[in-house]
């Protein structure tokens, strides 16, 4: 259930959440902006995994790890939420994070669903198999508001 209040003090919207799973909260709030990770951010994000088990990922993390510099640390982290690898705090969903330390065609199989999962929009509304590069574009300029700068 979420909650929100205006403080006169401050005059700063609030969210409230109580009692909700991880699983109920991300139905519930609107999905993490749009990664924008190069592919070698993304691979190197997903990468971590193999060789760290990490609590929670923040800027800090993305840095120390050599994943972002700081002024694009930002994408890595959209990257993450985007999947649910980390939720809106930073803290790294065990499910996920557990799945990505596998190795082989089971790990491949695994991140191709997230990827699925992730752009169920994309998928569902075009299909890929016969698409053209601009319908790829259009997409993302008719559903998230981008440029087509952006978009590409």
């Amino acid at each position: 259930m979420l909650f929100t209040f205006v403080s006169k003090r401050f005059k700063k919207r609030f969210i409230l959440i109580t009692t909700m799973t991880n699983k109920n909260l991300q139905e519930e709030l609107p999905k993490a902006r749009l990664p924008y990770a190069s592919s070698g951010q993304a691979d190197a994000a997903l990468d971590v995994f193999r060789r760290l088990v990490p609590k929670k990922i923040d800027k800090d993390f993305v840095v120390a790890n050599n994943l972002a510099t700081a002024s694009n640390a930002f994408r890595v982290l959209d990257f993450y939420k985007w999947f649910g690898i980390i939720d809106a705090n930073g803290n790294v969903v065990n499910e996920i994070a557990d799945k990505l330390r596998l190795i082989g065609k089971e790990r491949e199989d695994y991140i191709k669903q997230l990827i699925q999962k992730g752009y169920n929009e994309l998928f569902s509304s075009v299909k890929l198999s016969q698409a053209r590069k601009e319908d790829i574009v259009n997409f993302f300029i008719s559903r998230y508001k981008f440029t087509h700068i952006q978009a590409k």
